[in-house]
């Protein structure tokens, strides 16, 4: 599919933040996507629900086929062997053939965990092609997604002193993912004015995607609650 095409089939490419035209995956309305050749719809999930993405690199049994017809032409250039230039041309073939099953016994997949489960996505575009993709405003937000999601992982795993050092990492603090952590940490540490401070800038930032009474902020709805109730806020 040309670059044509792929804005075509999503309706343009304005919005688009990063696009992997072989894997025919691409970052778009706060979104991960991918395609058929056809332009339909094979993958979307929310990015505010992605908790990490793993690259893993396994075995393609595909590749299997090729060193099977390896083994078969150089079968048939050992049954011929009075015929010199046949016998040669066939284990070239034969070579050629390993050649491509040994490249291609190896495939890269991108895993992509979420809070509904994992999806594997399997990547034909090499990796390095992604950063240059993204525009710098795209990579310090990529790049405060990865730091709220380390303070998450700091903060379930009960480490809470480690979670402020790692959040004093992120270059913008009032992002939506850093926002939700330095919620969790004011209730843990019983500070519930700024907690509802927080509770509400974030509230803020999700107002703009829809209503709030979505099943995805039914945790972030209980942490506003907590710091309201901790406050005497009863009636709010």
């Amino acid at each position: 599919m040309s670059a044509s095409h792929w804005r075509d089939a999503f309706g343009g490419g304005d919005d688009v933040q990063c696009q992997m035209e072989s894997s025919l995956v691409r970052i778009c309305n706060g979104e991960l996507q991918r395609i058929n050749t056809n332009g339909t719809f094979v993958l979307r999930i929310p990015l505010h629900t992605v908790i990490s993405l793993e690259v893993k690199r396994s075995f393609d049994p595909i590749s299997l086929i090729f060193i099977g017809l390896a083994a078969a032409f150089s079968a048939i250039a050992a049954f011929v062997s009075t015929h010199d230039l046949l016998t040669c041309s066939l284990y070239v073939v034969a070579a050629l053939l390993v050649g491509i099953g040994l490249f291609g016994c190896v495939a890269c997949c991108i895993r992509v965990r979420t809070t509904n489960g994992n999806s594997d996505i399997h990547c034909t575009d090499t990796l390095d092609k992604i950063v240059p993709m993204l525009s710098k405003s795209a990579m310090a937000g990529w790049y405060d997604h990865y730091v709220g999601i380390c303070a998450l992982w700091e903060f379930e795993s009960g480490h809470f002193a480690e979670v402020k050092n790692v959040l004093t990492q992120g270059d913008n603090a009032d992002y939506y993912v850093l926002l939700r952590i330095r919620v969790k940490l004011c209730l843990v540490r019983q500070d519930y004015p700024q907690a509802e401070k927080l509770s509400r800038q974030y509230q803020e930032v999700e107002r703009k995607k829809g209503l709030l009474h979505r099943p995805e902020l039914l945790k972030m709805t209980l942490d506003f609650a907590e710091a309201l109730f901790g406050q005497g806020k009863h009636a709010v």
